[in-house]
């Protein structure tokens, strides 16, 4: 994995961020009635944070504007190691039918990035009479929600420890839950503040606002999840809780922001009880054990694994395994430590200790001994195995080697079985070291030029955005010189294109607009009135040449081009 590590480092040097922008909108219902609200979304999606102008809301018609409102959302994901990021801008306009029929909602010009995006045009059907439906959910058109506007209501965070009094060291799970009677769309936290007296750390953390139905002084509230930590206090006395500070955003004749800050809460903590045994480590909390020998009869040289079980709730980052002593007749390892816990506290822990006998014949192995304080009944416990025999037999091996039997017991541990190793010598010798470092410097050459391609965009973009046009156009005039020395009839295509998708750009041009509208454009944008009557000339020859008939003495081709270049190099000095 080391050796394709690089590889895959150069990989993502050629990866480049692609992105474009799209331009959607929808409607909570194509048929509704004259008492129902219609809700029109356009919803545009870009690859980054943009300054875009909130659309004008569309006059229609047979429909009644009554509110508006916006939101935005950023998404993140990496697809075949390439990394995207999107952008989400949200615009909800709320009508109310004046009359009867179909109404079409027009198209509504957006620009972004100095491009012109269009949304789609809807058709909706009002009808007289009726019982309105539920209007779709602002975030999902094609969604339903319950609104009603009803009162304010109110919303606070209660901060819950699920216990009061705690020994010192003990972790304690603290839960922080949204109450409201509020329409809440969006939750957003800004800050913890911590006090004197424990550390902490994540237990859980939803990713949306789930919401379900409780109550809370004999009153009825939707209540959602924000956040669980888990503290551990190392000081006896009163602590309060982190408090938790941000805002939400909830729906009441449009979205409104309302700030927060949770309600205090405290634990009181208790030092340790006297009268702790000698082998005490520390470990607090509720717990089982058990424990297992892998094997009782075994030959010289091989060796046997006790596993010891621990289970339960409490602090399994804050206590050591205990010693088990090698003696004489055998050898005992490091126990080595395998956890399957939740945020360090619930779960399972297993020690496993390798026993490597030295001698034959029967080895008593004594009783292994675990203390713990009990957190429910404030008592010490204590964990104690019987103590095992083991009948070890005269081995085919010397004491010491390894056969197949231990080898298959120190692999499980994952210790290596091997004894001779071949020398590897310097990495920096290796040919493929080399290879690998030069393609990196490669790699860096392309991500280089990339940065600062990058960088002269964003300094100046529209020096930037000019420099692009004149490269487009000349790339786009070197197909019509192709093209018109083959006296290919795709040349009249080309060349118009050329020249009007430029204009287009420079100017922020609807790309619709007939001759006569793009010339009167051009003039309201400054252009020289002789280059504008030289580009209506081009136009016109386009068309005539494209599909009026022409004598052999004519060769349109040549005089074209010949015209084209002439506007291309005014259009540069322009």
């Amino acid at each position: 994995m080391k050796k394709l590590l690089p590889f895959l480092i150069l990989i993502l040097c050629f990866t480049a961020l692609q992105a474009g922008v799209s331009v959607k909108s929808s409607v909570n219902k194509h048929t509704l009635y004259l008492s129902d609200t219609l809700v029109h979304t356009i919803r545009i999606t870009t690859d980054s944070s943009q300054n875009i102008p909130a659309p004008a809301a569309p006059e229609v018609n047979g429909l009644r504007l009554i509110n508006q409102s916006s939101s935005t959302e950023s998404r993140m994901s990496i697809v075949n190691m390439r990394y995207e990021r999107s952008v989400v801008y949200n615009y909800l306009f709320y009508y109310k039918p004046t009359r009867t029929g179909r109404i079409t909602i027009p198209q509504t010009r957006i620009t972004v990035k100095n491009n012109v995006y269009y949304s789609q045009s809807i058709t909706v059907e009002i009808l007289d009479g009726g019982s309105p439906s539920p209007p779709a959910d602002p975030y999902d058109p094609f969604g339903t929600y319950d609104y009603e506007p009803g009162p304010e209501g109110e919303s606070f965070v209660l901060a819950m420890p699920e216990a009061k009094s705690v020994f010192v060291g003990e972790p304690v799970v603290v839960a922080y839950y949204l109450y409201t009677t509020q329409e809440v769309r969006s939750l957003n936290l800004t800050e913890e503040k911590d006090f004197e007296g424990y550390g902490k750390s994540l237990y859980e953390q939803p990713q949306n606002l789930n919401f379900e139905r409780t109550t809370y002084h004999r009153k009825s509230y939707k209540r959602s999840l924000l956040k669980k930590m888990v503290l551990y206090p190392h000081l006896a006395r009163q602590i309060q809780v982190p408090q938790l500070v941000g805002s939400i955003r909830y729906l009441r004749y449009g979205f409104q922001n309302r700030g927060f800050r949770s309600q205090p809460a405290f634990i009181q903590v208790r030092e340790l009880p006297s009268g702790a045994p000698k082998d005490y480590s520390g470990a607090i909390g509720v717990f089982s054990l058990s424990q297992r020998l892998s094997d009782h009869t075994l030959k010289l040289g091989e060796a046997v694994l006790l596993t010891i079980q621990i289970s339960g709730k409490g602090n399994f980052n804050q206590f050591t395994a205990p010693k088990y002593p090698s003696t004489s007749a055998y050898q005992v390892s490091t126990p080595k430590i395998k956890d399957q816990l939740t945020s360090g506290i619930q779960g399972v822990r297993l020690l496993q200790y390798t026993i490597i006998p030295k001698v034959k014949g029967e080895i008593k192995l004594p009783a292994f001994k675990f203390s713990w304080l009990d957190s429910k009944t404030g008592r010490y416990m204590s964990f104690n195995t019987k103590e095992q025999t083991l009948s070890v037999k005269q081995g085919s091996l010397v004491p010491g080697s390894q056969p197949s039997r231990t080898l298959k017991e120190l692999q499980m541990l994952g210790l290596s079985g091997k004894t001779d190793y071949q020398d590897q010598g310097p990495i920096y010798l290796k040919w493929w070291f080399w290879s690998i470092l030069a393609l990196i410097i490669l790699s860096l050459i392309p991500s280089f030029f990339l940065y600062d391609k990058r960088r002269q965009q964003a300094k100046d973009p529209k020096k930037w955005q000019h420099k692009q046009l004149q490269i487009t156009l000349k790339q786009e005039l070197q197909r019509a010189r192709k093209a018109a020395l083959n006296k290919d009839p795709e040349f009249f295509q080309i060349a118009q294109n050329a020249i009007q998708n430029y204009l287009n750009t420079k100017y922020d041009l609807p790309a619709h607009l007939c001759q006569a509208e793009l010339m009167e454009a051009l003039a309201q944008n400054g252009v020289d009135a002789e280059l504008i009557a030289l580009i209506s000339s081009f136009f016109t020859q386009i068309q005539a040449a494209r599909y009026a008939p022409t004598s052999q003495e004519q060769d349109p081709y040549l005089q074209l081009s010949q015209a084209l270049e002439q506007i291309a190099t005014a259009l540069e000095q322009a």
